[in-house]
């Protein structure tokens, strides 16, 4: 455009320097320079400069094959949702240059290492993505996050709790927060918020979650001046907890912690009520709190979560209302991490004004407390976030969110 209005200006300039030597006058050729460069200026000093659209950063994103699979949904729900806002926002800039977003998405079979390690390399080395969301399940990020870490790809499972996943990585990250930390949290509300004295755990002896989860919780119960009155054990595919439970009734815990997953903890928690055991239960992420939400069972029960979509911030607020007007769903701890992640990975390219993998891995350490649709994250230097746990409660056939615990 600049140069179309100056070949204008030089054009006209030509002639009216015809029209002075028919006079008999000579334009002197620098005077003729003095005027183009006036010409010039004139152009460009009240032209605006606007970023310019141009190149696209590859952002890839692990999900599950099967059809129907709800984290598949989600994650791919969440990630067409934050690349489409940042694209029809336009507000990518380095440089000056609008850079549009490309979502490449990658399959796995799930819970198959050379499925997911596969996937990992094609992002890399077929697709040229710059960064990795996913996948969910820490035994399928654990595999995923060693070839990102060797490929120095930053990567971030959004969901996966185990240590494992980030554990000696400089790369790989992840949104939501230990298992252990569940714990912790479990312990600290069942004595400060609920005011329990004393509690029994009943755990999967076999299952590093509910075993890690349950040694926490005994542990920082017992810091807060509570009393561990019973720790049962007991291992997978146990269908009768009569053993277990007729020492919890027999001692009376105020609280009854059971970090299992959910067809087991659904067992325990029948069998005590039958028991008539008045405790107050509680659980941890592992809980599927659709399906515990309408049995009168779990009424007045309590579980940790990475999310709610009752939490009252204006990001997730947002969040919710774009989330459900296109796609009829509410969204649940898969989606709201997996959006947190791209958001995350979008404002560590702002920050550090680059989209390479090394300066988008500095951004995320660098960027401080980022407030995402699930509360506040920060990665301080490290790949596990410092992060709260949110409360959940059933009552009523519904569940409800309590509040959000932060670690002290």
């Amino acid at each position: 455009m600049l140069l179309c209005v100056l070949e204008y200006h030089l054009t006209h300039c030509r002639e009216n320097a015809v029209k002075i030597q028919s006079f008999g006058m000579v334009a002197s050729t620098y005077t003729f320079t003095f005027i183009v460069t006036l010409l010039f200026m004139a152009c460009t000093a009240n032209t605006p400069q606007e970023p310019v659209s141009e190149g696209n950063i590859r952002i890839g994103v692990i999900t599950y094959e099967k059809e129907g699979n709800i984290e598949r949904v989600s994650t791919l729900n969440s990630a067409t949702l934050a690349v489409d806002k940042i694209n029809r926002d336009q507000s990518l800039v380095i440089n000056g240059v609008i850079k549009q977003v490309t979502l490449v998405v990658k399959g796995i079979k799930g819970h198959a290492p050379d499925s997911t390690v596969k996937a990992v390399r094609e992002l890399i080395n077929q697709e040229n993505v710059v960064a990795i969301v996913g996948p969910q399940s820490s035994i399928d990020a654990i595999p995923a996050g060693e070839v990102a870490e060797q490929s120095s790809i930053p990567l971030i499972a959004p969901v996966s709790t185990n240590p494992k996943t980030t554990a000696g990585r400089d790369y790989v990250f992840r949104m939501g927060f230990l298992d252990e930390f569940q714990g912790q949290v479990g312990a600290y509300f069942s004595r400060k918020e609920l005011g329990a004295e004393s509690a029994a755990v009943v755990y999967n002896v076999a299952n590093p979650y509910s075993r890690g989860i349950a040694e926490k919780f005994r542990k920082h119960f017992e810091v807060d001046g509570g009393r561990i009155v019973s720790f049962e054990s007991y291992i997978t595919d146990e269908k009768d907890f009569s053993r277990q439970l007729e020492r919890i009734r027999s001692l009376k815990p105020d609280v009854v912690y059971v970090p299992n997953r959910s067809g087991e903890s659904e067992l325990i928690v029948h069998q005590a009520r039958k028991m008539v055991i008045g405790s107050i239960f509680l659980g941890g992420d592992s809980w599927d709190r659709l399906e515990f939400k309408g049995d009168p069972e779990f009424d007045g029960s309590y579980m940790t979560a990475h999310y709610s979509a009752d939490i009252k911030t204006p990001e997730n607020e947002s969040f919710v209302k774009e989330y459900q007007a296109r796609y009829s769903l509410v969204p649940g701890d898969t989606a709201a991490l997996t959006y947190d992640a791209f958001n995350m990975i979008f404002e560590a390219i702002k920050q550090q004004g680059n989209a390479d993998p090394e300066s988008i891995r500095d951004g995320l350490y660098s960027m401080g407390p980022f407030e995402g649709v699930g509360g506040g994250i920060d990665f301080s230097n490290t790949g596990d976030p410092e992060k709260g746990a949110v409360i959940l409660k059933f009552d009523n056939g519904e569940v409800s969110f309590v509040r959000i615990v932060n670690p002290t």
